[in-house]
């Protein structure tokens, strides 16, 4: 209506998601975003890929038509005054390209997988995960801060590192544990969290702490 702008942020999608998802392949194949997986042109869409996350570099890209990115170019703060990308960086984007154009749907299949026991072992013992897609991101739900940092302890005691969001990077009551899951990961490592997180909840049992949200 307006001829807006959408931006899209796929920061965490990029390499992961991407077109055509079934059954079979409930992410998408190739891994080519977001917007391909809803099958969306390009038009009119500045679109924003990571490749810290699925390609492992310190590189980031944005996809736009030529008229904004000569006024990216001009007026862009962060363009102006940053410097290039370590070579190291772009190699190592260039190889996660050829193993993903290779191996892609392989790493893709066995991450759903993964993602999916994980996150559905945990629903399984009680706990919370916002989670409705299994993108291989599971917040899990603890809820105060005092238990987050001491649930984290538990696990990091079985050797297991998880990235802890505690308020104030989020509202107080909404404190997680957030576990990322990656194709490198094995269904032996899945168990051992699984395993891990009994312990977290007889913790929170003993502490009388919910495992679920309030409604």
């Amino acid at each position: 209506r307006y001829n807006a702008i959408l931006y899209v942020d796929d920061a965490h999608g990029f390499g992961v998601i991407g077109e055509r998802p079934d059954a079979a392949m409930p992410y998408g194949y190739r891994g080519n975003g977001i917007v391909k997986h809803y099958a969306t042109q390009y038009d009119r869409i500045l679109y924003i890929g990571g490749l810290s996350k699925a390609y492992s570099s310190l590189a980031a890209f944005i996809s736009c038509d030529k008229p904004m990115k000569q006024f990216l170019k001009a007026f862009a703060t962060p363009y102006d005054l940053s410097g290039p990308c370590p070579t190291a960086s772009l190699q190592s984007v260039l190889t996660g390209l050829t193993v993903i154009e290779a191996r892609g749907d392989t790493y893709r299949a066995r991450l759903y997988h993964l993602t999916q026991k994980l996150i559905d072992g945990l629903r399984a013992q009680g706990f919370f995960i916002d989670n409705n897609t299994y993108f291989p991101i599971a917040s899990v739900w603890i809820g105060d801060t005092d238990h987050l940092i001491r649930t984290s302890e538990i696990l990091w005691q079985d050797g297991i590192l998880v990235t802890l969001s505690p308020y104030p990077m989020v509202r107080k009551g909404s404190e997680t544990l957030r576990i990322t899951v990656t194709a490198a990961n094995t269904d032996a490592e899945v168990d051992r969290l699984l395993a891990s997180f009994s312990k977290v909840k007889a913790y929170l049992a003993a502490q009388g702490a919910a495992l679920q949200p309030a409604a």
